[in-house]
């Protein structure tokens, strides 16, 4: 999205063309922002979806997400997307702590 945003910016900024590919630049540029508009619907989805999973306790989902997040979403974020990564974190690592002293005392026994 970065990458697109910039091209966008010099395209935009781009002087003395006309005709033809002025048109071809207009349409290139025109159909970069609507890929970004679904690029962000995608993202407040995927951070909307990792929100419920950690509120609802689903570890499972809410790790798929994290990854998925961090890889396809870990620039530029928003605050509010920080938090809820922060929070999947934290969720994470709880349950990893909690597995741990359960294994852990299954392994010392009674």
């Amino acid at each position: 999205m970065v990458v697109v945003t910039r091209v966008c910016r010099d395209i935009v900024a781009v002087t003395g063309v006309e005709g033809e590919l002025q048109d071809q630049l207009t349409a290139a540029v025109s159909d970069a922002e609507r890929w970004l508009v679904g690029q962000a619907e995608a993202r407040r989805e995927l951070f909307s979806r990792l929100e419920e999973a950690v509120a609802a306790g689903n570890t499972l989902e809410a790790g798929r997400l994290l990854m998925r997040a961090n890889a396809t979403a870990s620039h530029d974020r928003t605050e509010t997307e920080m938090g809820i990564a922060d929070s999947a974190a934290e969720c994470l690592a709880a349950y990893a702590q909690q597995r741990q002293a359960a294994l852990l005392a299954h392994a010392l026994g009674p």
